[in-house]
């Protein structure tokens, strides 16, 4: 495997001309996943070459190793953060040569030691800042701050929401700073009250019954015409529904994996209600380049303190199959991180506990997710221990995880 000294890795002069990368080949589940040596190629005028610190694995990753997706992609990763060592010929990045950097990777995937990206997908950190912060401080921060974009130039001055997530919660933190009210629909009355009692903006809950009349009251009075939908299925006609006229709602992820059926036409036709399609890549691409610094300027503003997210485990980079068994057990507790650099890479027996929780057989748990029994119980998983939380396990086991449909929002 390519290495290199400490001293080499803080050196700006160093640029290596071989990379390490994750990849998919043939198998299923993580089977498919191997580390490969490759050339890096030479820089385009626009690109920059980032040496990763850390890279964070989410919900859509596991969708491209199960082959769930509608395009068929091998992208691996979606953001990181790292150093700027190298660019291209243009004059344009040469401002963050050596700088710290929030990067998002559109092309080549972010799970690598050496990533290719644009310029204009990078935001400079502050060299205080912490790996476990910058490593998720492109995504979420840029999703949040295009809702509240999007709301503005639909002059509208509230939200409406469906996740309650990291991103729900840094959605809401940002809004209430930019002076936006937001309306949160959230799972359970419980959450709902928590969310109240925290100042975390107005939720109610899908539990109520009087949910939808409370929220279409709600929208009315705050003159909300904007909503954002990450589950799908059938909260999507609801939204469109308790939707004042003139209202624009964005779907943005399919969470509940199902067909949104049951839109009234008429909602489109006679009240002039609008459904848009969101990704986080195509939504810049047709920003100009200074509302991209507004946006990057107003992360940096933002602080760890807005934009933290629970992480809660490292893994190196070649313990990467390890790492996607070990997240896909416990999603709900935090991010898990992928360390290429040698100078954030742990020690393998600090890792011994996470990669034994997931039974001695654990790297076939992909290839055998979702089997069910005469009864639509799930068995035994892939000759591992599955050791999937019991609510995960009756709703389908790894399957349901697997073939949630997540694109570019944690």
């Amino acid at each position: 495997m390519f290495t290199r000294s400490r001293a080499q890795s803080d050196s700006m002069d160093y640029q290596p001309n071989i990379r390490q990368r994750v990849v998919l080949g043939q198998g299923k589940g993580v089977e498919r996943l191997s580390i490969v040596s490759e050339v890096i190629r030479p820089l385009h005028s626009h690109e920059v070459l980032v040496r990763v610190h850390a890279t964070p694995i989410h919900i859509s990753d596991l969708s491209v190793i199960a082959g769930n997706l509608s395009t068929k992609s091998t992208v691996l990763g979606l953001e990181g953060c790292g150093r700027v060592i190298a660019k291209g010929s243009g004059m344009s990045n040469w401002t963050l040569i050596g700088k710290r950097v929030a990067f998002l990777s559109r092309v080549e995937g972010s799970w690598c030691d050496h990533v290719i990206v644009n310029g204009n997908d990078c935001v400079v950190l502050e060299e205080s800042t912490h790996v476990e912060v910058g490593a998720l401080n492109y995504l979420n921060p840029m999703t949040a701050l295009s809702f509240l974009h999007i709301a503005s130039t639909h002059k509208s001055k509230a939200l409406l929401n469906t996740v309650a997530g990291t991103l729900g919660k840094m959605l809401i933190e940002i809004a209430i700073k930019e002076g936006y009210e937001i309306i949160t629909i959230v799972k359970s009355q419980q959450m709902a009250d928590e969310f109240r009692q925290l100042g975390k903006g107005i939720a109610f809950a899908e539990d109520d019954e009087d949910m939808p009349d409370k929220v279409r009251a709600m929208c009315l009075r705050l003159d909300c015409t904007v909503a954002f939908d990450c589950k799908g299925g059938q909260i999507t006609p609801l939204l469109l529904d308790v939707l004042p006229p003139n209202s624009h709602l964005y779907l943005y992820g399919n969470l509940d994996g199902e067909v949104a059926a049951g839109i009234n036409p008429n909602f489109l036709i006679e009240q002039n209600k609008h459904i848009h399609g969101f990704s986080l890549p195509n939504y810049l691409a047709t920003l100009n380049n200074i509302t991209l610094m507004s946006m990057k300027s107003k992360i940096l503003a933002l602080g760890s303190t807005t934009l933290s997210s629970t992480v809660q485990a490292r893994f190196n980079l070649d313990q990467c199959a390890q790492a996607i068994l070990f997240y896909a057990n416990s999603i709900d507790s935090g991010k898990c991180l992928l360390m290429p650099d040698p100078q954030y890479q742990l020690d393998p027996s600090n890792n011994s506990l996470l990669i034994a929780n997931i039974g001695e057989d654990g790297l076939n748990i992909l290839e055998g997710f979702g089997n069910r029994d005469a009864n639509g119980s799930v068995g035994s998983v892939g000759g591992g221990e599955g050791r999937l939380s019991e609510g995960r396990l009756s709703e389908g086991g790894l399957n349901e995880i697997i073939q949630v449909n997540v694109f570019f929002y944690i």
